[in-house]
């Protein structure tokens, strides 16, 4: 399982661990199941995507289903789960101009670690896409 969250910021580390060591943020956590099940992507649409301007278009099975316009917005039905997990709290001095990129890279490996274990376990757990 793949999230589109750059934890690390890549080379600057200013990305959602490096922003909130630096504010003194409590980072809240969470994995969330199902969603992907409501609206699967059939084909992403690169050359539209680019006539457009937007970073992806995705071609849905509920377009082909209910219609392009109508079936951007009406989901498949599916069963969500979310598992709230503890807050990640980070014991640096807020404000400096920089972290230390390992101690960074560090927290946001254990988060992430973190989430795709809790993300396995939901996912094995789960005996139907529709009824849990």
């Amino acid at each position: 399982v793949r999230s589109g969250v750059d934890w690390t910021g890549g080379q600057s580390a200013k990305g959602v661990v490096g922003a909130a060591a630096g504010y003194d943020w409590t980072l809240p956590g969470g994995a969330f199941v199902g969603a992907e099940e409501s609206m699967p992507i059939l084909y992403r649409s690169q050359s539209l995507a680019r006539m457009l301007r937007i970073p992806y278009l995705p071609v849905t099975a509920n377009q082909l289903v209910f219609g392009p316009v109508l079936g951007t917005f009406l989901h498949l039905p599916a069963k969500f789960k979310l598992r709230v997990l503890d807050p990640v709290t980070f014991d640096v001095e807020p404000g400096l101009e920089r972290y230390p990129r390992g101690r960074i890279m560090d927290e946001a490996e254990t988060i992430r670690q973190n989430l795709q274990e809790n993300l396995y376990d939901m996912l094995a757990k789960r005996r139907s896409i529709w009824f849990g």
